[in-house]
């Protein structure tokens, strides 16, 4: 049933990307040094830049934790420009289709 394996497909390198974010993030956490700030930046980063230019997945399931982890991204760099702007296109797809940002 072809049709059913569409929607479990799933994208090995926003899962790869995700998890290199999440352990950057935890690793964060527990030292909160600048060094391990400024690599979960970068790899929270990374990770939002696949979700929302190259992950093959549903707009519904990439654009919601790209955002997420752009905020997160300016929570620890207010001035980070890049997500800024991504986190302002996501939440322009959102209004465009007349759907609530998400939390």
């Amino acid at each position: 049933n072809s049709g059913e394996e569409l929607n479990y497909k799933v994208d090995q390198a926003a899962m790869r990307y995700s998890k290199e974010a999440d352990d950057a993030e935890a690793k964060y956490k527990k030292s909160k040094s600048d060094t391990d700030k400024y690599f979960c930046i970068e790899k929270q980063l990374a990770a939002a830049n696949y979700l929302m230019f190259e992950a093959d997945m549903n707009p519904k399931d990439k654009y919601k934790p790209a955002l997420t982890r752009y905020r997160r991204v300016l929570e620890l760099d207010p001035n980070n420009q890049e997500a800024m702007v991504n986190k302002s296109q996501i939440e322009d797809i959102y209004k465009s289709m007349g759907k609530p940002i998400p939390n």
